[in-house]
């Protein structure tokens, strides 16, 4: 954390633009707008900063390991279940009907 707060006034003092702290950030186009809290360049800056910084440390899905998925035992043997086990049809007989009186 001490690290980045450093960084963060190591860059407040050069960058003097946002819009060169995003591009340095690799951010090319972007949209600004301020209002509340960050009147100053300052509270602009550290925001921006803290905005980017959280970007980053989400991992996108070309930044995911591989995931080899197996299959379950119902997939990996239903050839097999399909081959031994059948079917056996079974007939339903009509009770008698009971009299009721």
């Amino acid at each position: 954390m001490e690290t980045q707060t450093g960084l963060f006034w190591f860059l407040l003092n050069w960058v003097q633009d946002i819009e060169k702290l995003l591009m340095m950030a690799g951010i090319d186009d972007c949209y600004t707008s301020a209002r509340g809290c960050t009147a100053t360049l300052g509270n602009f800056a550290k925001a921006t900063f803290d905005a980017t910084s959280k970007t980053y440390s989400y991992l996108t899905p070309d930044l995911w390991k591989e995931t080899v998925f197996t299959k379950s035992p119902y997939q990996e043997f239903t050839d097999h279940l399909v081959k031994t086990h059948t079917r056996a049809s079974v007939q339903r007989t009509q009770a008698p009907a009971v009299a009721t009186t």
